[in-house]
């Protein structure tokens, strides 16, 4: 597993230009398409998404209380550490409850890779399969795996998400 520190994140402008992301990982195959990508937004304010057509995507409140998704007119409350996914071509907005919020972001390509996203809390990992894993604390710290199998040893009180990235 490699460790991802905080600062080789690249800081990315939202495409509606509401905010920036910071890029934990990227991967793209011919001519530059996202294959997957992984990063936490600062989510400041109420507003829209950036739409992502052909992608598929996964959402997870990992710093603040929580916010309201709205997917295409229906209400989704996504409290901390509870992944929510929808199509990179819908209509979503955000509504924070009680503050500025971090997200976790996973996008996979759809018909090409698929992703699920699981809280994690302590406890030891066991990552293995094609594709990648990335872990990601609320603290900030990630790790990625791809490749060979690997197994990590959480503290008991580390909290995070695990994004399982998975080819078709």
């Amino acid at each position: 597993m490699r460790p991802i520190r905080w600062e080789e994140h690249t800081v990315v402008p939202w495409r509606n230009g509401g905010g920036t992301t910071r890029e934990i990982a990227l991967r793209t195959g011919p001519g530059g398409a996202v294959l997957w990508r992984v990063s936490r937004a600062a989510i400041a304010a109420d507003g829209p998404f950036s739409r992502f057509p052909g992608l598929d995507r996964i959402l997870v409140p990992v710093a603040g209380e929580g916010l309201v998704l709205t997917v295409e007119g229906r209400e989704r409350p996504t409290p901390p550490l509870a992944p929510v996914a929808f199509p990179g071509e819908a209509e979503v907005a955000a509504r924070l409850t009680a503050g500025a919020v971090e997200a976790f972001n996973v996008m996979a390509a759809r018909g090409a890779w698929t992703a699920s996203v699981e809280a994690v809390r302590g406890g030891r990992l066991e990552l293995a399969g094609p594709g990648a894993d990335l872990l990601h604390l609320t603290t900030g710290e990630s790790w990625l795996r791809e490749g060979e199998a690997a197994a990590l040893d959480l503290p008991g009180g580390a909290a995070g998400v695990l994004a399982r990235l998975r080819p078709l």
